[in-house]
């Protein structure tokens, strides 16, 4: 989840160290605190309480069910990507990784879980996949989250460039495990036949119903890939072959209002507004930029009013309104 941390610590606020530290006494705050945000506002959209669907033994059922254009909540409180990674983490009492604070966060009881960005393959991105860390080996780890991620001024700056397992090792490796959960899969490519295999691969692994819905991302800054050059013809092929609702989230610093209409146009059921908005920081005392990818995303408070609303704004004015679900703000 993406929050400014009300934690202080013993260490430098911006360090790595001081993050970790913050990370988990204030996860369950950050959790609500953002996923509050990615709530947002629902306009022309009619919600209907529904039947809540069977949970698993000791899963917490759901009092009743959201419908939004097809993608049904359990709530109105939706996770957003990254920071609880797949829904659970590699091995309990660890906190690293690219799910370092799921098993400590009840995320059966949220609306929809948001996983990672997957990619076809396994991706370093500007982080690692490793989770072997042993505690000698523990200072590298440290330096590796600082840069690619950092506190700021109500909020966070992160870099971590679509760092994942890859959509086949998802689905074999936690899966199974998240069944519990009601997840929204995201996913992002670098070409159309990309993300038409993203969808393909989707389609193959998860019976309709078993998720909320796909989420295409086509706006990460930290990947560094100009996402309107292919966005159309990739809407076009994949959402049409989707057995589940697409979701595509789009970019503040690029033309979201046209890239909301190519939703709109393709079939996408709704519209995650907005990604994180790209940034820089500097070391004071070097000037030298403190993350890997030189830039890198701001999220939290920091953007948590004014660029959301704006967004969601001009997305409904250019698009109509009751055939998509303008409703998740804002995002990274």
């Amino acid at each position: 989840m993406r929050d400014a941390s009300r934690a202080t610590t013993g260490r430098s606020p911006g360090s790595p160290g001081a993050f970790l530290a913050a990370r988990a006494r204030n996860a369950h705050d950050s959790l609500i605190g953002r996923s509050k945000a990615r709530a947002g506002i629902r306009s022309g959209v009619t919600t209907r309480q529904a039947a809540p669907p069977e949970a698993p033994r000791g899963i917490l059922r759901a009092v009743g069910v959201i419908d939004l254009n097809g993608i049904r909540l359990r709530n109105r409180l939706v996770t957003s990507a990254s920071l609880l990674g797949y829904g659970a983490s590699k091995r309990k009492l660890i906190l690293y990784g690219l799910s370092p604070i799921a098993q400590w966060v009840p995320l059966e009881r949220f609306g929809a879980v948001t996983t990672r960005t997957m990619t076809l393959q396994p991706r370093e991105g500007h982080f690692t996949l490793r989770e072997d860390w042993s505690l000698t080996e523990l200072p590298e780890m440290l330096r590796l989250y600082g840069r690619a991620l950092r506190k700021v001024d109500a909020g966070w700056i992160n870099a971590f460039g679509w760092s994942n397992i890859g959509i086949e090792r998802y689905f074999d490796e936690y899966f199974g495990r998240t069944a519990g959960l009601n997840r929204i899969v995201s996913v992002g490519g670098f070409s159309a036949d990309e993300i038409e295999q993203l969808v393909e691969t989707v389609n193959e692994r998860v019976k309709p119903g078993d998720i909320a819905a796909v989420e295409l991302n086509a706006s990460c800054h930290n990947v560094n890939f100009p996402f309107g050059e292919i966005l159309e013809e990739s809407l076009g092929r994949a959402v049409p072959k989707s057995r589940h609702p697409v979701i595509l989230k789009v970019s503040p610093d690029e033309d979201y209002a046209w890239q909301a209409r190519l939703a709109e146009r393709a079939g996408c059921a709704g519209i995650t507004a907005i990604n994180t908005v790209k940034g820089l920081r500097l070391d004071p005392d070097t000037g030298e930029p403190w993350l890997k990818n030189r830039y890198g995303a701001i999220s939290g408070r920091a953007i948590s009013h004014g660029f959301p609303f704006r967004s969601h704004l001009s997305v409904t004015s250019t698009c109509h309104p009751s055939r998509m679900d303008w409703s998740k703000m804002p995002n990274s």
